[in-house]
């Protein structure tokens, strides 16, 4: 059909969801930025044909909540491929099994695709103590902040496939050995009887509930289980 032509139709709505582009490159042994950008590819032709078919509405569904847990050089590139100015936004916790550390270090040990010179941080708790109680550390901090973000704009960018498919081998094996041998239903007894879970989860420290589950106290499971309570429970043994 030539983009001349124009059909007769009878919609007045299409709607596009935009998947498989990341499985379409691993089947052709690409990166899967490759799988994302010809998606884009796809869906500029396809817009010639809708506009011969003079469909007056469309929608695209392309990135959705779930999107946001692919790894953090997968979703810049995807951004920045399509022009979308971003910002990362980290939780940072106060001890290293909450995510915590040196802020610098976590800047700069970001992928080159996220170093756009935009980023958040939110900091609570016994954080807001130890890097802002003294003037001078809070100053040191800030410090070192800049810097890493000033440094990583100037890094050259580094990408290797090969290390990144190594990287997210090993990954995905230390997640699945973790779910298997410690997230069970033999762990969860662990956790129940050797720990104060059952009382550290009533105390209401933290500002959120130690539960996911809306109106409900009672934990029945990892899934169900916060940072707060399962740090501080296994702290006291």
């Amino acid at each position: 059909m030539k983009t001349s032509e124009k059909r007769e139709n009878n919609l007045s709505h299409l709607a596009i969801i935009m998947d498989g582009n990341g499985r379409w490159s691993e089947q052709k042994g690409l990166p899967r930025e490759d799988g994302h950008k010809e998606g884009v590819e796809s869906l500029r032709k396809l817009l010639r044909y809708i506009d011969d078919f003079k469909i007056p509405y469309l929608t695209v569904f392309s990135f959705s909540t779930d999107n946001w847990k692919r790894p953090k050089s997968e979703i810049s590139n995807l951004m920045n491929s399509n022009g979308i100015e971003f910002m990362l936004f980290h939780g940072r916790g106060g001890s290293i099994s909450r995510g915590g550390g040196k802020s610098n270090k976590a800047i700069l040990s970001l992928p080159a695709e996220c170093q756009n010179g935009r980023i958040r941080f939110t900091e609570q708790g016994e954080v807001i103590n130890y890097r802002y109680g003294s003037s001078k550390i809070a100053k040191r901090h800030l410090e070192q902040i800049i810097s890493a973000q000033i440094t990583a704009l100037h890094q050259n960018p580094f990408k290797d496939d090969d290390d990144n498919g190594l990287i997210k081998n090993i990954i995905d094996q230390s997640y699945k050995t973790y779910r298997k041998d410690i997230i069970n239903e033999d762990g969860w007894h662990f956790l129940l009887n050797t720990t104060p879970i059952n009382h550290i989860s009533k105390i209401p420290i933290t500002s959120r509930p130690a539960s996911r589950k809306k109106n409900d106290e009672h934990i029945i499971s990892f899934d169900d289980l916060r940072a707060i309570p399962w740090v501080f429970s296994w702290t006291q043994i």
